[in-house]
Formats: structure tokens, C-alpha cells, sequence
């Protein structure tokens, strides 16, 4: 994105598959559930753990852990605030497997960066990471704004076969956002619930997978308890967010007229 470089990336359907598949081996207990029909049972005490109601059937455990990403702006399970370092929103659309198939493509232009991932079969996704303020801005359509955008990045615009579908295009979170405690007793959040990282950092997958290993650790050290895992994601969001401040910083240079840029910095 700075400098140009190549970057390579991975498809990692069979991985989480692998580890779900593990977890389950292990005996941890896995499910899902409609958020409007859950309801928290029982305080999650030293002596008794968590209780919870998915759909109309109760859970309990010891451990109660959030691994439910980004997607909700707070965590039922530990209670606790999620606080956003931006408002970031990714625009993506499917596109037709192009050449340089197997290349992760990134381009910074002035609104926003642009990412093209590796084909997954005969598809790959098109992705422009903007923020919410540049949307409301517009004085156009969404579609024209961003064939705009597109054209402005050589690297992607010059290896697509065919023009994107722009009617296809649907807005994913890609804030910078961490729970204010992703620790309540015995429920904890891990992952994107716990801290969920500005995507440009490619670092998302690495700490929620380490966010996992190290709670483990933790709950199994009944000495330290879950000091560790706390500790661990308050360094891992103060690191985080400065190499975010700091790949910004570097690529503004590129757009110095840009709000876009200049709102990260």
C-alpha cells in the first residue's frame, strides 16, 4: 500500500473448520443463537458458573467465552462497553477471478484504500475501506463515487477482466474497537469481541487465534488466573493501535488534501 509490494494471502475456510472440529474433540461445547432470545440466567460467581438461554435451551459451564467477532456493538456476555477508535466501513462486492488470482492486492487512493482478495474458486472480493464520514459527504451516487474511486487505483483498476456489478456492493464494520473489560468472572470475550483491529493491520487472524491460546493458559493457571490474558490484551491493543496510527501516518503522506487520511492521524 506504501511502497507497492507484494503481498500474498490464504483461504481460511478449512482452517477454521480444523479447529472447530479440535475444540469440539476437546470437549468444548459450541452454538449459536438468534440474539434476540438470549438471556443471561444466572452472575457468573466464583463458586458457579454462567448460566445462559439460546433459543429456548439453557447452557452452563464453567467458562462462558464470547468468540462472536465484530458484530455487535456490545458484548451480551461479559456486559461490557465496546469502545471504537473509528468509523471505518468497508464497501465489498463479489467480483469474477481475475489474473493475479492468487494475490492479496492493496492500494491506498484519496477516500479510502482498496483491497482485492485472493479467488476462492471462480470468485474473489472487491473491497474499498472508507469511513463514515466520507459517505455522508457525497454529493453523487454511492456507485458513481466509487467507480470513481476505483479508477484512481492503477494497481487493482488495470488487471480486472470486467467492470464490478456496483449494485452488488454491501458495508461490512472494519472499525478499530475493543471491549472497556473483556473480563466479567468466569465470561470473557476473545478475538474480534475482545479487540477487533483496523483491517489494514493484517494482523486480525494472529491475535484473535493468540487471544484464544493465551486465555486458555490463563483459565489452566489457577495461581494468575486471568491476569495474564488482561494484561495481554491491554499490550496487544496499545502495540495494535499504534502500528495502525503509524501505517496511516505513512500513507497520508500520499494524500495531504485528504480528510479521509488526516481523520486516522
Amino acid at each position: 500500500m506504501i511502497d507497492r509490494q507484494h503481498g500474498l494471502a490464504v483461504n481460511r475456510s478449512s482452517f477454521h473448520q480444523a479447529l472447530q472440529i479440535e475444540a469440539e474433540r476437546s470437549g468444548v461445547q459450541n452454538f449459536t443463537a438468534t440474539i434476540s432470545k438470549r438471556k443471561l440466567l444466572s452472575p457468573s460467581t466464583s463458586r458457579s458458573g454462567p448460566e445462559i438461554l439460546l433459543d429456548g435451551e439453557k447452557h452452563s459451564g464453567n467458562w462462558m467465552i464470547d468468540a462472536t467477532g465484530r458484530g455487535h456493538s456490545t458484548s451480551y456476555i461479559t456486559r461490557s462497553k465496546r469502545i471504537t477508535f473509528s468509523q471505518n466501513i468497508a464497501l465489498a462486492l463479489p467480483i469474477q477471478a481475475t489474473s493475479h488470482a492468487e494475490a492479496l492486492l492493496i492500494d491506498a487512493v484519496e477516500d479510502g484504500w482498496w483491497y482485492l482478495s485472493p479467488a476462492t474458486g471462480k470468485r474473489r472480493d472487491l473491497v474499498f475501506v472508507t469511513d463514515k464520514q466520507t459517505l455522508r459527504s457525497l454529493n453523487c451516487k454511492r456507485s458513481d463515487w466509487l467507480s470513481a474511486q476505483l479508477r484512481k487505483s492503477e494497481t487493482i483498476c488495470d488487471i480486472l477482466d470486467t467492470d464490478p456489478d456496483w449494485n452488488s456492493v454491501y458495508g461490512v464494520d472494519a472499525r478499530f474497537a475493543a471491549l472497556e473489560n473483556p473480563i466479567n468472572l468466569r465470561t470473557v470475550a476473545v478475538g474480534d469481541a475482545a479487540l477487533a483491529l483496523d483491517p489494514l493491520s493484517g494482523q486480525g487472524s494472529l491475535l484473535a487465534i493468540k487471544s484464544a491460546a493465551i486465555l486458555f493458559h490463563s483459565i489452566l493457571n489457577t495461581e494468575k488466573g486471568l491476569k495474564s490474558y488482561e494484561s495481554w490484551i491491554q499490550q496487544a491493543h496499545k502495540q495494535e493501535f499504534q502500528l495502525c496510527l503509524d501505517t496511516y501516518r505513512k500513507a497520508s503522506h500520499r494524500f495531504p488534501n485528504s480528510g479521509f487520511w488526516k481523520r486516522h492521524i
